[in-house]
């Protein structure tokens, strides 16, 4: 082969690498501009820490915005979407944690699946951006290995925010009991959720 095609194939590589190097992912654009939103169950309620130590009041003071949480302790998916007409419909950011109870009382997947469904695309429909907590935690693969993954890729205004629990479950210091996470764990949460923020979702101005 010619040395110059080489060279010039060589080139047209390592100009495409760049290139795809530089590019910025793409950002998530905000359109609405209420307050930020917790929909869940215990995770999002802040079982057992004080109101101050809650991750969702740690994301709304670290971004300076309202937060209204919508836990309630004990919640199935079919709860929280039945309770959908509380989210005001020009919440900026909704953080949903839903399932957990699901996994725990070894209800039906694809009904969870199909409430998950339902939340996230009732959701973005009012312009909403949905962040949707992974809380499979390390020991639950099988069907649930990439299952939040498979709803939010459904979805341009739905954001995965994955194995949220890691390192976190499996440190007693991080935690109350063996699945809410202690005011040290929602630290963690919250950073992990501000750098998804940060990194995925476009303020408006």
């Amino acid at each position: 082969m010619n040395k110059k095609y080489v060279m010039l194939i060589t080139v047209l590589i390592l100009v495409l690498v760049s290139v795809f190097i530089l590019i910025k992912p793409h950002k998530v654009e905000m359109t609405n501009e209420g307050p930020i939103v917790g929909l869940g169950a215990s995770l999002i309620a802040g079982y057992g820490v004080n109101e101050s130590e809650r991750f969702m009041n740690l994301v709304g003071n670290e971004l300076d915005q309202d937060v209204l949480n919508l836990g309630v302790s004990g919640d199935t998916s079919a709860q929280i979407l039945n309770r959908l007409n509380l989210v005001p419909p020009d919440a900026s950011i909704v953080v949903v944690s839903a399932g957990g109870n699901d996994i725990i009382k070894r209800l039906p997947i694809a009904d969870t699946r199909q409430n998950l469904m339902l939340i996230t695309e009732r959701l973005s429909a009012n312009g909403s951006i949905v962040l949707l907590l992974d809380v499979r935690g390390p020991l639950l693969f099988g069907d649930y290995k990439s299952f939040y993954r498979d709803v939010a890729s459904q979805n341009d205004r739905v954001i995965l925010v994955s194995n949220i629990f890691d390192g976190i479950i499996t440190d007693p210091s991080l935690m109350i009991d063996t699945i809410h996470p202690n005011a040290a764990g929602h630290q963690l949460f919250a950073d992990r959720i501000l750098t998804v923020i940060n990194n995925q979702i476009s303020f408006i101005e």
